[in-house]
């Protein structure tokens, strides 16, 4: 009996055991952010290009829609300078690509968070852009206003004000592009292409308009400069000889008021432009101002395929007078009619040197 007590009951367990080590905790690992990538050049360079081109495109569209704007106001046969549309159209096909270019670009390494470097050159852009759209803002409100105050409603202040509105407008929506780097991809991609939208409306209403205009009505202006040049260098070279020229070359080789040599050239080697002198038997002038002089008459003929207007100040500031009752005229008419036209003109000749507007 006493071996099966022995068996079932242990024996206590004597209490100096050691205690059962403790697992080491395992050490948190700190959560680090990993630091910004640092600008580089060329990142910088493109930021710089896009904000530069997109400023320089901008000024573009606003001077084409001035252009135009004169075009829309003036009509086809007032507009006088439908070069300034061609050279505003070449200028805007070259700048805006650039800046859509280098606009998506910089676009595709744009941080949310500008660097220092990046910072700068967003600052100094903003602060630019910002200035001439306040600009641009006065000077349409001020134009505004003197509309409203005086009598007068020119066409300049038209055109003033629709150049200020669309400065205002297209650099407002620059600034928003420049100055918040966290807008959405989709919303710069919407800024490019609306950019592109509006620069090929204004090339396609420049070509339609004005550049079209001014190709079929290149002859026009050229011989509308020539006969105003051959006119005032045919009465400063009686002025100066006291005789008519013999031929056009002859009055403006004497001419030392002569320019857009190219343009007259052009229209006299087509024959455009044609001269005759002494058409008429030299008569004296018996009227008060210029009394004892010998009026000598000439004629300057021209082909135009539309109406033109003469510049005002392109003759001789002389009154309406001649020798054979008024079918020869001291200056030129204001305008021309389509087709040949020959300009009867007379030119009184004395020692002192008359009064004239130069070109």
């Amino acid at each position: 009996m006493n071996e099966d007590n022995s068996v079932s009951n242990p024996q206590p367990q004597p209490d100096n055991q050691p205690a059962p080590t403790p697992m080491p905790t395992p050490m948190a690992t700190p959560t680090t952010t990993p630091a910004k990538q640092p600008s580089g050049p060329g990142q910088i360079a493109l930021q710089w290009l896009s904000y530069a081109f997109w400023g320089w495109t901008i000024v573009t569209m606003a001077y084409l829609i001035a252009a135009i704007t004169a075009f829309i106001i003036e009509g086809a046969e007032g507009f006088d300078a439908p070069e300034v549309v061609a050279y505003g159209v070449a200028a805007l096909l070259i700048l805006l690509p650039i800046a859509v270019v280098c606009d998506a670009l910089f676009s595709r390494r744009e941080m949310t968070h500008h660097s220092t470097a990046t910072s700068v050159v967003m600052i100094i852009h903003t602060v630019l852009f910002t200035l001439v759209a306040i600009g641009a803002l006065v000077v349409l409100a001020f134009t505004a206003v003197n509309m409203l105050l005086t009598a007068i409603d020119s066409q300049a202040s038209t055109i003033a004000i629709v150049t200020s509105l669309t400065l205002f407008l297209l650099f407002g929506a620059l600034i928003v592009r420049v100055a918040r780097p966290t807008l959405h991809k989709w919303l710069r991609r919407g800024f490019r292409i609306k950019m592109v939208v509006i620069g090929l409306v204004l090339i396609v209403w420049a070509i339609a308009g004005p550049i079209t205009t001014a190709a079929s009505t290149k002859d026009d202006r050229a011989v509308t400069q020539a006969v105003q040049a051959v006119n005032s260098a045919i009465q400063q070279y009686t002025s100066e000889t006291d005789e008519l020229p013999d031929s056009i070359a002859q009055a403006l080789d004497n001419s030392y008021s002569f320019n857009n040599t190219d343009t007259v050239d052009y229209a006299i080697e087509k024959g455009l432009v044609t001269y005759r002198a002494n058409v008429k038997e030299p008569e004296a002038n018996t009227t008060t101002s210029r009394f004892g002089q010998t009026d000598v008459f000439y004629e300057l003929c021209a082909t135009y395929s539309n109406e033109v207007t003469y510049d005002a100040y392109a003759s001789y500031d002389r009154p309406t007078n001649s020798g054979d009752n008024g079918e020869y005229q001291y200056s030129l008419p204001d305008t021309a009619p389509a087709g040949t036209t020959c300009h009867k003109l007379v030119v009184s000749l004395t020692n002192s040197t008359p009064f004239y507007r130069p070109l």
